[in-house]
């Protein structure tokens, strides 16, 4: 079986990995494991540090962490001066910025932010690393979406359509770029066993190890544009937009969720006063 670095060349561009046991740690793990160097960039960059480090002990390959926030205006330029030496042949787009609550009582700066970090930083990694890609004729861009991407989620009006924005970017880039040598896929990640998934009191048998979605990522790549992987979650799915209707489900899971995350932000709040 051919490798990944065979297939695709040396290294990979994953953000959004500092967080432990979210997906973006986990596709590093899985990059470093088959022997591609890594440039990791995340905001967070104490956590940054120490995950790069720990991935070149384990795996031996090279890792380059760049804390920037994807968000900014200049990240683009900043991040291309980081890795002007580098060929980035795999590229995971899976960093995220959401702000949760009513539409309107949520300011407009922090809608615009969203839509900087979770639309216009998507466009650009993917514009970039894209064309570098066509140019070699060959590499991998994953955008990793959500399941909010089909099933809008109320009081998540802007993460969710910044994420239906992703994986209709991820579907549409697919057809254009497959030709011309370079794989396109959109994850809609199901629910995980992240931390944030675990801090919300889920039962663990609806979370899919963030492992296991990784690998049915990359069996998948090459070979279709969109990925919902989980039963749980395709069940889900099924039950709040078709069994349900669409409407009255999607207002219901929306009730549903926000009422976990209120929960969540006022025991954050509560923790840190």
């Amino acid at each position: 079986m051919t490798s990944l670095k065979d297939k695709y060349g040396e290294w990979g561009l994953v953000t959004g990995p500092a967080q432990r046991y979210g997906l973006g740690e986990a596709f590093a793990h899985h990059l470093a494991a088959q022997g591609i160097n890594l440039v990791l960039v995340d905001i967070l960059g104490e956590e940054l540090q120490t995950q790069a480090d720990r991935l070149s002990s384990l795996y031996g390959v090279e890792v380059l962490p760049v804390t920037l926030d994807l968000g900014r205006d200049d990240m683009l330029p900043e991040l291309v001066k980081a890795v002007s030496d580098l060929e980035i042949d795999v590229l995971v787009c899976n960093h995220y910025e959401m702000v949760s609550g009513e539409f309107m009582t949520i300011d407009a700066v922090s809608h615009i932010d969203m839509m900087h970090a979770n639309a216009r930083a998507y466009l650009l990694l993917a514009h970039y690393f894209g064309r570098e890609m066509v140019k070699r004729g060959k590499g991998a861009i994953i955008l990793v979406s959500s399941l909010a991407a089909i099933m809008p989620i109320p009081y998540n009006v802007s993460y969710s359509s910044f994420k239906a924005y992703q994986l209709a970017m991820a579907e549409a880039l697919s057809g254009e770029l497959k030709p011309l040598g370079v794989d396109v896929i959109g994850l809609v990640g199901p629910f995980m066993n992240t931390a944030d998934a675990r801090k919300s009191g889920l039962p663990q048998f609806l979370l899919a190890d963030t492992s296991w979605v990784v690998k049915k990522t990359f069996r998948n790549l090459g070979k279709r544009s969109r990925l919902l992987p989980g039963f749980i979650s395709r069940l889900i799915l099924l039950i709040f937009t078709q069994l349900l209707g669409r409407t009255r489900g999607t207002s219901l899971f929306g009730r549903l969720v926000w009422e976990k995350t209120r929960k969540i932000l006022l025991k954050d709040k509560t923790t840190e006063e």
